[in-house]
């Protein structure tokens, strides 16, 4: 078995199963580990931080009546080394309706099912002989306790528990030394660690179903939770409902919960998304959010994003045209907090201009969501008046001046009537480029490039309802994009007749960094172009159809792979990168396929 040892995802589909209090499981459809993340328990210690590697894999072997062991599946060992070389393969491999994934051996003429099921604090591995003659399986938990984000020698697993139905017939603690994760070596990260096997255990598959529980003492599992039909959506331990960004690296961050609010919790659980509004802003720092919750040890959080405070008002738009009743004082006293510190000017270098529009850039800083820093700084800094930046602050602008209408706040109506009359004009002036003639990413920028690029952010610009954008202007830069930007797995980045694009994503970090914004696909701008199209276009049936072929790709990948990731190459085949499962992602390509999924009536 080879591997591309340049890319940093696996070469085959990998699946998630969630905890609902920031744990999980993750692995890949023949069962070997690639990844420091692949495992069969993490916990989250205490939910839904402090996230620890338990258990990353087994050795399972079939013993069939002439004597003869039988390995089910290879693991790596460094330097690189897949063994066994002969073992049983996967014949199938499928996922239960929450995710729980299943594998089907066969070695002659044993059939084996093996099933893993994940909990809060443990997880329980089923092996089923369905069919063939009497064998026995031996099983080696391997083991270790550590962080998910970082590999370990040696490990402490006092505080592990296990249990089985099964005989011991190896009870000598032995260490598995080396054990090699190709992917993270070639992510450019510490990938070898070693692994503890306490005990081997032996089961009789012919008298009855084999089961083999680790567990991990002193977490308790969560009970009632009324919103776990999103992995991405997790409650603490007193109940208060989060976004995680995505599986397996990252925490709650900001932008990418409010972007994903939308898709993930409306219109099913409106409550839940104001619970998720209300946290956000009690976290609130001079009009600004924290970028991230950090996980543990990680330090404070920073509020370096421009765009996060302006997309949450944006979800309490949504919210509002869900369930108006629940967009009450508590969120209009936040709205108007935002707006304010936007007006009055904030940190970052985050103010509004003379002639109404938003200006943000500082030093060293990337501030909107293309926010990539290599080691020689910034990759798309983007400081200026930056596109997307105005689109969302007019509409919130607007959002904010109906609010106020409707408290009968005839004072800050006037106000904020008139910064919304400042901003619309200028971006209906100041935007149309008259030698491309279409809409420019950044007005006033002060790193101005050589060649002006075309980025998908327009979209979210295009998707802004009357802004007085010359309709030739508008119309052009929507068939700029759809041209060089939109491909079947999302928008890229970049032009690739930039002379700055990078076609791929992969590499160590600072390769992955350089890519990241300047080039590669990006699915959650799905639901920015289709908003951008029904706009400009239309909302008709023969635009809906359109649309429709344009998702179905994605969909379809959704579909068959229970989530979509973070990221795709910008050139073909566009293999996929970045987070294996991307709460934003898979929110915004729902949300663009529902507001598509039939015609107009």
């Amino acid at each position: 078995m080879s591997i591309d040892a340049t890319h940093d995802t696996p070469a085959e589909p990998e699946w998630l199963v969630a905890t609902g209090q920031g744990g999980y499981a993750l692995g890949t459809a023949s069962g070997i580990a690639t990844r420091r993340y692949h495992g069969n328990l993490v916990v989250a210690f205490p939910p839904p931080q402090g996230r620890t590697m338990v258990w990353p894999r087994s050795e399972e072997v079939l013993r069939i009546a002439t004597g003869e062991e039988v390995q089910l599946g290879r693991s790596w060992y460094a330097p690189e080394a897949c063994v066994p070389r002969e073992c049983a393969e996967v014949v199938a491999f499928s996922r239960g309706p929450d995710g729980s994934p299943a594998w089907t051996y066969q070695v002659g003429p044993h059939r084996v099912l093996r099933r893993l099921k994940v909990d809060a604090h443990e997880a329980e591995l089923f092996f089923e002989l369905l069919e063939g003659p009497p064998c026995e399986l031996l099983v080696r938990p391997l083991l270790t306790w550590r962080s998910h984000h970082h590999l370990k020698t040696s490990p402490d697993i006092s505080r592990i528990a296990m249990s089985w139905n099964g005989e011991v017939e190896d009870e000598v603690e032995h260490v598995y030394k080396n054990a090699l994760l190709p992917t993270e070596r070639a992510r450019g990260y510490d990938h070898v660690e070693d692994l503890i096997a306490p005990v081997r255990v032996r089961f009789d598959l012919a008298a009855r179903t084999a089961r083999l529980r680790v567990s991990v003492d002193g977490i308790e599992a969560e009970t009632g939770s009324s919103i776990a039909a999103s992995p991405f959506v997790i409650r603490y331990p007193d109940g208060r409902p989060g976004i995680i960004a995505g599986y397996p690296w990252f925490t709650e961050w900001a932008r990418d919960t409010m972007i994903a609010l939308p898709g993930l919790l409306l219109p099913h659980d409106p409550e839940a998304a104001r619970e998720v509004l209300c946290a956000w802003s009690e976290r609130m720092d001079n009009g600004l959010l924290p970028c991230q919750l950090r996980d543990l040890g990680l330090g404070p959080p920073h509020t370096n994003a421009a765009d996060a405070p302006l997309w949450m008002l944006h979800a309490m738009e949504s919210l509002q045209a869900v369930a108006p009743a629940l967009v009450d004082e508590v969120l209009r006293a936040a709205a108007d907090a935002v707006l304010d510190a936007y007006d009055a000017g904030t940190d970052h270098g985050i103010f509004v201009d003379a002639d109404g529009l938003l200006v943000a850039g500082e030093e060293g800083e990337a501030l909107t969501w293309m926010d990539a820093i290599a080691p020689d700084g910034p990759v798309t800094p983007r400081r200026g008046k930056a596109i997307e930046l105005n689109a969302l602050y007019l509409r919130g602008l607007r959002f904010g001046e109906r609010l106020a209408a409707a408290a009968s706040d005839e004072a800050r109506v006037e106000v904020l009537s008139g910064r919304v009359a400042r901003c619309r004009a200028a971006m209906g002036e100041r935007f149309c480029d008259p030698a491309t003639g279409l809409l420019r990413d950044v007005v006033d920028p002060i790193e101005p490039d050589a060649v002006e690029p075309l980025r998908p952010n327009v979209l979210i610009a295009l998707a802004t309802p009357d802004i007085p954008w010359p309709r030739g202007c508008a119309v052009r830069t929507l068939d700029a994009v759809e041209s060089r930007l939109l491909t079947p797995h999302g928008l890229r980045t970049l032009d690739p007749r930039h002379p700055s694009y990078l076609p791929t994503y992969g590499g160590d970090q600072a390769a992955r960094d350089r890519a990241y914004h300047q080039g590669t696909v990006w699915p959650w701008l799905i639901g920015p172009y289709v908003d951008a199209v029904l706009n400009v276009r239309g909302d008709d049936d023969g635009v809906r159809a359109a649309l429709r072929d344009r998702i179905t790709p994605l969909m379809q990948d959704l579909r068959a792979h229970g989530s979509l990731h973070e990221v795709y190459d910008g050139d073909p085949p566009h293999r996929p990168g970045g987070c294996p499962a991307q709460a934003w992602s898979v929110s915004e390509v729902r949300r663009a396929w529902q507001r598509v999924a039939s015609s107009v009536e």
